[in-house]
């Protein structure tokens, strides 16, 4: 490994401290035949009331607090042009210094706004199985083209692949979200005046459990398009063929 590529790790993981208030406390360093990183967090929750994946109910609204599609048409963007220097310094951000929705989250967790969230670590399609598994609803994505931002449908048109893949991608460091039936338009205001960027991405429906796709008043069910860890085509195992996997298996059954 390259000093100057070591120097870059620390000096991005010290900006990632500064960022959040956190104080990076060290750790060993030795020799090994890869480079590997092991991070400990500890602190504690503030005494208000948690979102759990549990609670999201028929009719609530499916929200995407952050862009969608915005990390991966970005990374096609900088393959198609030849680097990253070509990226705009916002596209770029993107991909260098991803920030996570902790203070969006923060508002919204002082409200009673929402009923389930969860972190989209491993796609769109696998964060919203999270909360439809353990909340007993299905959930029908607006997947129509007017619905898809217009970066998916541009990377998608270059290189020959479905806007839809790339929307329901990971690396966004979004949360995915349920706002209840009743309380959507209060959401809307709230996330308006306090600047935050979210979508509303579909709604909750009763059971049986289970993900579909909504375009031109049709429902058809989704293929569980996600980040699986001990598979061969998984990140951590092969990041080539993972890319391919969820870029260019269709996202219907």
């Amino acid at each position: 490994m390259l000093v100057s590529d070591f120097k870059d790790y620390f000096e991005g993981m010290n900006a990632a401290c500064q960022e959040f208030g956190l104080r990076n406390a060290g750790g060993n360093i030795r020799v090994a035949p890869r480079f590997a990183c092991h991070g400990t967090a500890l602190g504690k929750v503030a005494d208000i009331p948690q979102i759990t994946r549990n609670d999201c109910e028929p009719g609530d609204a499916l929200v995407a607090i952050g862009k969608c599609g915005y990390f991966i048409s970005n990374y096609l963007k900088a393959q198609r042009l030849g680097g990253i220097q070509h990226l705009s310094e916002i596209e770029r951000a993107a991909l260098l210094t991803p920030h996570p929705q902790i203070r969006a989250m923060e508002v919204l967790g002082q409200t009673d706004l929402l009923s389930s969230a969860t972190d989209n670590s491993d796609g769109v399609l696998g964060s919203a199985w999270n909360i439809a598994e353990r909340s007993h609803v299905s959930f029908g994505i607006n997947l129509a083209e007017k619905d898809l931002p217009d970066w998916t449908i541009k990377e998608a048109s270059y290189h020959g692949l479905d806007a839809r893949n790339l929307f329901l991608f990971w690396g966004d460091w979004q949360v995915i979200a349920s706002v209840k039936a009743n309380r959507v338009d209060e959401y809307l205001r709230l996330i308006d005046r306090e600047g935050i960027e979210a979508t509303i991405i579909g709604q909750a429906t009763s059971g049986p459990v289970g993900l579909f796709g909504v375009e031109n008043q049709s429902r058809r069910p989704l293929r569980l398009l996600r980040n699986e860890n001990f598979v061969e085509r998984s990140f951590n195992e092969n990041p080539i063929s993972h890319l391919d996997y969820l870029l260019k298996t269709p996202v219907y059954l």
